[in-house]
């Protein structure tokens, strides 16, 4: 199984939410394209509504990395290693399946003006897909993040081959280098088809799967 690894975070409830549902939703026909180098960043990419990506910083662009990470547009303004996985990342980052992946795949962004997977409250949405994307071992995997204009985050798997969650973690990097919510490092036992949820709260985030959610206020 997954393990849960919880930096200075607090257990917010067992049933504050209904349990993940993986609906896995593939853009890699409708999506744009966008080929990354090793270690590199895109250009901004327009969200179409806006997100609290922290708090006080209402942002609708996303910067994409061929790492498995998502950030604000100040990707240049470094953090720190997280499960000891190279390159540094951002001080706000989402870590969708952070690795040192070599990017023979594509990834794919796509706003939806009605998002084709419902969230309570949400009707945008914005997918990234992660395709076919190859690790030093030759392992593959695909992978997507979701960010809801409820402020809701989901990310999916929908296949990797046996060993590709080794050496990648899973979760948000904060504002500062002290606050941070890991779902998973470096040994990702669990086999997809499978879901991670974060839901914010007006100054937390939570992630929920199987039906147990945990929070940590972030700085």
């Amino acid at each position: 199984m997954i393990y849960l690894l919880l930096l200075a975070f607090t257990c917010v409830g067992s049933t504050q939410f209904t349990q993940v549902v993986h609906k896995w939703m593939d853009i890699s026909s409708t999506g744009v394209p966008l080929a990354l180098s090793q270690n590199s960043w895109s250009d901004p990419k327009p969200l179409g509504f806006s997100f609290p990506f922290e708090r006080g910083d209402i942002v609708d662009h996303v910067v994409i990395s061929s790492s498995g990470v998502i950030s604000t547009v100040n990707a240049s303004i470094q953090g720190h290693p997280v499960c000891g996985i190279s390159p540094v990342l951002p001080l706000y980052s989402l870590l969708v399946l952070y690795k040192a992946w070599i990017p023979t795949g594509l990834i794919y962004y796509q706003t939806f003006p009605a998002c084709p997977l419902e969230r309570l409250g949400s009707t945008f949405c914005f997918i990234t897909q992660f395709q076919n994307y190859v690790d030093k071992n030759g392992r593959t995997a695909t992978f997507q993040a979701i960010l809801f204009d409820n402020n809701d985050i989901l990310f999916q798997y929908s296949s990797w081959t046996e060993s590709s969650g080794d050496d990648a973690a899973i979760g948000i990097v904060g504002t500062n280098t002290s606050v941070s919510i890991l779902y998973a490092c470096e040994d990702l036992g669990d086999n997809p088809p499978f879901s991670v949820l974060l839901k914010r709260s007006s100054d937390a985030i939570s992630i929920q799967v199987d039906n147990i959610t945990w929070g940590s206020t972030l700085g």
